[in-house]
């Protein structure tokens, strides 16, 4: 954190200097955020991020947090040289610091909790708009990675599928969804679990999952033949 904070430190001390180098106001562009509302983040704060996520949890940091870590320490260090190339060399630099891996199996923690009868799956993840995603794999990739990860483990299919549909159902009080049934709206997903599976990635997070055939929201076809049709959702008030 303190590594970026010094780049934009840099960047910005060059631009009060000379506010109408295009080089250096391309590079603070990918270093700040947009200043409007929704705009796009910058490599700082999706640094800071990271930072406030990983000081705050009460667990052993987890396998998304590293592959992003490993991320933005690619970016960070393609951000410095270019710095360098156009302020010259830092008078001294500090590399960041690898975060271990392998510190949290998921054959000791998620799988554990994925199988008792109270844990669901649900994501705050989500696509902004195509063809930009949010910057995580869960906005698009969460429920097949969820029932590729659980299939793998030796998890029923029904078992998982029910911690997405009826389970949430009756936790969240939701009387007309997550269930086949007579007046329940009509929200299907046909899949194949043979070759379900996630393919969003934290490079490349906005990515269609495979082995999804149709999906249908609110009794309208919005998903078929890797084609997205519609957007038939709505709000749903818990």
């Amino acid at each position: 954190m303190t590594n970026v904070n010094q780049l934009v430190n840099r960047v910005r001390e060059a631009q009060n200097k000379s506010r109408n180098d295009t080089r250096l106001n391309a590079l603070a562009a990918k270093l700040l955020s947009e200043p409007v509302r929704y705009g796009k983040p910058g490599l700082q704060a999706h640094v800071t991020y990271l930072a406030s996520m990983t000081a705050n949890v009460d667990q052993k940091i987890g396998r998304d947090a590293i592959e992003r870590y490993e991320v933005l320490k690619k970016e960070f260090e393609g951000l410095r040289t270019e710095v360098d190339q156009v302020l010259g060399p830092a008078p001294s630099t500090v590399n960041l610091t690898p975060v271990p891996e392998g510190t949290m199996p998921l054959e000791k923690t998620v799988d554990l909790a994925l199988k008792e009868d109270f844990c669901m799956i649900g994501s705050d993840g989500g696509i902004q708009f195509e063809p930009r995603a949010n910057s995580h794999p869960r906005g698009a990739g969460c429920f097949a990675i969820a029932i590729r990860h659980a299939l793998d483990i030796g998890m029923p299919l029904e078992k998982i599928l029910e911690k997405m549909t009826s389970l949430p159902r009756r936790v969240m009080r939701l009387r007309d969804r997550g269930v086949l049934e007579e007046g329940a709206m009509a929200d299907l997903t046909v899949f194949d679990p043979a070759t379900i599976r996630g393919n969003a990635t934290v490079e490349n997070p906005n990515q269609f999952s495979s082995g999804t055939d149709l999906v249908i929201v609110n009794g309208k076809v919005a998903f078929k033949a890797g084609n997205l049709a519609a957007k038939h959702g709505v709000a749903i008030e818990a």
